[in-house]
């Protein structure tokens, strides 16, 4: 696939800050370098996660208006298919389908969304697009999990720790049958409304260490980074509250009224009351978002509810469901079908999928299960430090030492408290989720990586 310099056509078709790009070459065996590689100026000024906490509640009002901005910049400009960009003469010869757009050199080919590549996505043959329709996405996500899940031969990065004697177990046809459901249903889930399933070019990563501010007025956003994955998709499944507003406490309620303190603040203590305060203002922050979006990008408002909804939620599980989910999505299918004529099917369409008692009762069983293994996970990462779930095991380089000696210690309290026999040990430690790509001994799997100025264990 051909290397497409996603930075500089941000900055061409929608006028976004970014690092002028110097030089690129996706070519390694005709370059002097030997591999891939870009050369980009380095940002102006410094980055927001470092200013962020100093900011006035003013300032970020005036960045949070300047990302509002940007959308309003991206969305303005809609494409006729879902894909990644590049430039056309790249595309010439290339077998995959392509289009041309309205902007001059650039067209519509295969998608580099990440979600097509990682976790050994990318050793799978599977259409990379460019498509014609949301559905039509849709069901190739489908696809790709599809054959992922026949041929691929662990599950990466799950949700819990399973696979051990008694926990949840798993299998290649437990998200075979989930996919086979979702696929008769799948056309009635997609949104009918045209203005939330255009095809747009997204930035879905607003995260503080991806936007570069002016030190002395850190509401001026001065560049923006981390552009290599970003295509062109439709605008419900791109626009996302930014990260940089995310916060660890209770999000405000859907719709538009602003937060407000608590009934009973008078009665808090002054710590409390501090506690309140922050809150409040992380949550009106967040809802500023979401309230300017209303006012002045109103696709972008109505694509924000659309996370909200059971069929999005689905059509989310099941484009990962090879990590995992199954048991999620199997749950939310049940949903489905108890809702549909009050939702899918108020004209009278019949729904396509049945369940019995006894898949009600396996249901069940799973996915109780499925949260023990889940509760298990937040446990050892709690006891690594407080990692997030879906951590892959990136630490700074001066971190790395004593996180190699704190894995081994946890996994060794982990086995010591769930085996009772060596042969419940050997288990457990096979299902333990740290584990290398083709090994299952006790160290082989740690290894070090340079990119990024990280270590992955």
């Amino acid at each position: 696939m051909v290397l497409h310099n996603n930075s500089g056509q941000a900055s061409t078709i929608a006028g976004i800050p970014v690092p002028k790009v110097h030089a690129w070459n996706n070519s390694a065996e005709d370059n002097a370098v030997g591999a891939e590689y870009i050369i980009m100026e380095k940002a102006n000024g410094v980055l927001l996660s470092s200013q962020w906490a100093t900011m006035s509640t003013d300032q970020k009002r005036e960045l949070i208006q300047s990302i509002i901005d940007f959308e309003r910049s991206l969305i303005a400009h809609s494409f006729d298919m879902i894909g990644s960009i590049y430039y056309e003469n790249d595309l010439a010869n290339s077998k995959d389908g392509c289009l041309s757009t309205s902007f001059p050199r650039f067209a519509i080919g295969p998608i580099a969304d990440r979600r097509f590549l990682e976790d050994g996505r990318s050793a799978i043959e599977s259409y990379k697009g460019p498509w014609n329709t949301m559905i039509d996405y849709v069901h190739s996500m489908a696809s790709r999990e599809e054959d992922c899940s026949k041929h691929l031969s662990r599950f990466p990065r799950p949700e819990g720790i399973f696979g051990a004697p008694g926990s949840y177990q798993p299998t290649a046809q437990a998200k075979l049958d989930v996919i086979s459901d979702f696929r008769k249903i799948a056309s009635f889930i997609v949104p009918k409304d045209a203005t939330v399933t255009k095809p747009v070019l997204w930035h879905t990563d607003f995260h503080a260490d991806n936007i570069f501010v002016d030190p002395n007025n850190p509401s001026k956003i001065f560049a923006v980074i981390d552009w290599q994955s970003v295509h062109v998709a439709p605008l419900c499944q791109q626009v996302i509250t930014p990260a940089f507003l995310n916060f660890n406490w209770p999000k405000p309620d859907e719709g538009l009224c602003l937060p407000s303190l608590p009934d009973n603040f008078q009665t808090l203590s002054a710590e409390e009351k501090a506690k309140a305060k922050v809150l409040r203002t992380q949550q009106l922050l967040y809802k500023l978002y979401e309230i300017q979006s209303g006012r002045q990008n109103k696709d972008v408002f109505r694509a924000l509810q659309y996370p909200n909804v059971l069929g999005s939620q689905i059509i989310s599980l099941v484009s990962q469901v090879l990590n995992d989910g199954e048991t999620i999505i199997k749950g939310q299918l049940f949903q489905l079908v108890e809702q549909w004529r009050t939702t899918v099917g108020a004209d009278g369409t019949p729904c396509l999928i049945t369940f019995t008692d006894d898949d009600i009762v396996q249901q069940n069983l799973d996915q109780e299960k499925w949260e023990e293994g889940v509760q298990l996970m937040e446990d050892v990462l709690e006891a690594l430090g407080g990692a997030e779930n879906g951590w892959q095991g990136w630490v700074s380089h001066d971190e790395y030492a004593q996180a190699k000696v704190k894995l081994e210690m946890v996994k060794e309290q982990f086995l010591d408290h769930m085996a009772h026999n060596p042969a419940e040990r050997e288990a457990r430690c096979w299902a333990w989720p740290f584990q290398g790509q083709d090994t299952h001994t006790e160290h082989d799997w740690l290894r070090e990586e340079t990119s990024n100025n990280h270590l992955r264990l």
